[in-house]
């Protein structure tokens, strides 16, 4: 009855409020900026920069900015 197979819980399965999700997710978008709580600036990049020719970062999915 779980939310995720048992097999994807080390790649990440976590229960919190929304409230606390939104928290992380503001942490996540203003440490690329210098600006995070948890991490450098430069370790956020490399968190949310996909790895080598594929969508996968490390541990999110990732897309390659589109400049026009």
């Amino acid at each position: 009855m779980a939310d995720n197979p048992a097999v994807l819980a080390p790649a990440g399965e976590l229960h919190m409020s929304l409230e606390d999700w939104g928290l992380f997710v503001i942490d996540q978008m203003e440490g690329e900026q210098g600006h995070g709580r948890l991490l450098s600036a430069d370790n956020y990049r490399r968190l949310h920069r996909a790895q080598g020719d594929t969508s996968a970062a490390l541990g999110w999915g990732a897309i390659k900015a589109f400049r026009a």
